[in-house]
């Protein structure tokens, strides 16, 4: 059985200071990777190497994790909201608490439990619609 969300409200990505960080040390890291690759070129010393080297791990991991954020987006409907490919209907919201480390934690009547980062966009918009619908369980 399809339910229908009504209609969109606000979409809540990664915060954009987030995004603009992750993205900063993502080409500080592939900057020092190359001036490592070229001190190594230049000296032939295997320190520069294993340190281009982890200044390339650190590259590829930052940018994994840009990627895998793109996931955290919640859209807000009339009728409840989207949040990692799953539908959570207003009616069915059981609970819903706040933590300081996980963010937003709704469980569902069906005991399904969904977990809003803060690092999403405008987050207190989310907790505040949620809270005013949702019993909070603080």
């Amino acid at each position: 059985m399809q339910i229908d969300p009504g209609k969109l409200i606000s979409v809540h990505p990664t915060s954009p200071i987030l995004v603009q960080r992750a993205s900063i040390v993502a080409a500080l890291s592939f900057v020092f990777f190359l001036a490592m690759l070229l001190t190594f070129y230049l000296r032939q010393q295997i320190g520069y190497f294993m340190l281009g080297s982890a200044f390339l791990i650190v590259h590829l991991a930052t940018l994994a994790g840009i990627w895998l954020q793109k996931r955290n987006t919640v859209k807000l409907y009339e009728n409840g909201l989207y949040c990692r490919q799953s539908f959570v209907a207003w009616k069915d919201i059981s609970l819903a608490r706040e933590s300081a480390a996980a963010g937003l934690e709704i469980i569902s009547t069906n005991g399904k439990k969904l977990i809003i980062p803060r690092s999403l966009f405008a987050f207190a918009v989310i907790a505040d619609k949620v809270r005013s619908i949702a019993p909070t369980g603080n």
